[in-house]
């Protein structure tokens, strides 16, 4: 980190436009976080991914994958594991399970869930299997990791239409989030935004149309993957279906068309 640290410190005092107060007010730190990152390369994960915003606006994603290749502290690879996953970065995700697959303690039982939605991405692994994988995995300590193993769970049930048991699933995780510690505030935003991802289909299946929407613009707004997006843009199409005709074609529409730009079959 210290290297990438430097890096970022000089591409910062080389801008003219820029300053560390600037950059602190964009990114949400505070003076002392900065003056601690300046001195020691401290910095949240939050933060950094803020930071990769600013400095390559056009070049964000290509950056931000880089600079977690390069992060070595247990936190920043934790947050890095599900940035790949949850932006569907599967080329990053399997080059950071390759980096990190010798790890001991925590990071080992972070390789382990990873390495299963690895293969859940890359269909090695069927949605209706996820929950038999995850057995097979065993006990796992950490906190947050148990959050996203229940919400591993709601895919599993998702594919048997268990949508009442999927349902009830996420609300318990959704409830677990609070007590997330404040330095892992990135897994809690992108766990809220999984917990997202299943209640807008099953809401729509309930015939919630209100919620379902609620919860598909939340992904829609947050831009964080094309997928998701597109699936979110899917699930608001369909809430229109018998009520807004002309609504219900242009989300479709744009579902369709993101699917296209990603290869989405």
């Amino acid at each position: 980190m210290y290297l990438l640290h430097k890096e970022l410190c000089n591409l910062i005092e080389d801008r003219d436009d820029l300053t560390y107060s600037k950059v602190a007010k964009y990114i949400g730190a505070s003076k002392q976080c900065m003056s601690k990152f300046k001195s020691e390369g401290a910095i949240g994960f939050r933060n950094l991914l803020r930071l990769s915003f600013l400095l390559f606006p056009d070049d964000q994603k290509k950056i931000m994958a880089q600079w977690c290749l390069r992060l070595n502290t247990t936190e920043s690879i934790k947050q890095s594991f599900e940035y790949a996953a949850i932006t569907r970065n599967i080329e990053l995700l399997e080059k950071l399970l390759s980096k990190h697959k010798s790890e001991k303690g925590v990071l080992a039982e972070y390789i382990s869930i990873y390495s299963l939605i690895y293969k859940y991405m890359t269909n090695v692994i069927s949605g209706f299997d996820l929950i038999t994988n995850l057995k097979q995995i065993g006990q796992i300590k950490d906190e947050a990791l148990n959050i996203l193993i229940e919400i591993i769970k709601c895919y599993n049930y998702y594919f048997q239409k268990k949508f009442h048991l999927m349902l009830e699933t996420a609300r318990e995780a959704e409830k677990s989030l609070q007590f997330i510690s404040k330095r892992e505030l990135f897994m809690k935003e992108c766990f809220l935004h999984r917990i997202s991802e299943v209640l807008g289909p099953v809401y729509l299946h309930l015939n919630n149309l209100k919620l379902a929407r609620h919860y598909a613009f939340t992904i829609i707004n947050a831009e964080i993957c094309a997928k998701t997006v597109s699936d979110a843009s899917y699930i608001v199409g369909m809430s229109y279906l018998l009520e807004d005709g002309r609504k219900c074609v242009e989300f479709l529409q744009k579902s369709f068309d993101i699917s296209k730009t990603i290869g989405d079959q």
